[in-house]
């Protein structure tokens, strides 16, 4: 049975009832800070999802690679393993058998080799004892703004369908920040100036629950700035709002 998951960090904890004729042994966990670049791991898993069981080895070429994956902006170790469809989930080991990465990624393109990497074990384990504890993952933030990027590619929709006459972010919604209204075009976050959904989320992507976030806006045709500052609350996932469709209100 599932007892949480992060999406954030790509994991998940799962609760499985022992049996008797084949009692399962937890793996050690060791520290990946303590990993040095060059230090051998070996990498088991399920490539192809038919070659169960299967080891692989290599070195660890990075301890602190920040990339993009499908689940956003993650910090991992880089391994030279040979990594296949199938791996994910699986372990990444040192040569004492300490568990001390989850596989999760590769570059796959043509012409490339040697490129995979893994969650570190020390934030697996962080997160691997809150969602036992409650859950879900504590301490991040939920900032509850939800907007739409007008740019030159769609500004001639949107000023004809909403008469929005510049590119830039506009809020849809507001779970927290009652001062922010449908339409407000944001012009600062935290006094970074912010017109793209890229730039936005690099303004936010150091901020924590419990800090304050300011916004400058500019509401209506007049271009009036407004300011406006909350405390950003922590995630919940019981808060979460449902549903995807987000569009500007009539």
């Amino acid at each position: 049975s599932t007892v949480g998951t992060d999406a954030a960090t790509d994991l998940a904890v799962l609760k499985i009832a022992p049996q008797e004729s084949e009692p399962l042994t937890a793996a050690t966990h060791g520290i990946s800070d303590n990993l040095v670049v060059g230090e051998r791991v070996v990498a088991i898993g399920n490539p192809l999802g038919t070659l169960g069981g299967t080891v692989t080895d290599g070195i660890i070429s990075a301890k602190a690679r920040r990339g993009q994956t499908d689940n956003g902006v993650m910090t991992l170790l880089q391994t030279n393993a040979a990594i296949n469809s199938g791996n994910s989930g699986g372990g990444l080991f040192n040569l004492k058998g300490e568990l001390i990465g989850i596989v999760n990624a590769k570059y796959a393109k043509s012409g490339v080799e040697g490129l995979a990497f893994a969650i570190p074990i020390d934030t697996a384990y962080e997160v691997e004892k809150d969602l036992i504890r409650y859950g879900y993952v504590q301490g991040i933030p939920d900032i509850g703004i939800s907007f739409l990027e007008v740019n030159q590619s769609n500004l001639k929709y949107y000023s004809w369908r909403y008469k929005l006459t510049q590119v830039g972010l506009y809020v849809v919604s507001s779970k927290y920040c009652t001062e922010l209204k449908n339409r407000d075009r944001i012009l600062t976050v935290n006094k970074k100036t912010v017109t793209t959904e890229a730039e936005y989320q690099a303004a936010v992507a150091s901020l924590k629950a419990g800090d304050t976030l300011t916004v400058t806006y500019a509401r209506d045709s007049s271009g009036e700035e407004k300011t406006a500052s909350f405390v950003i609350p922590q995630y919940v996932p019981d808060n979460l709002a449902t549903g995807t469709n987000v569009q500007f209100s009539d």
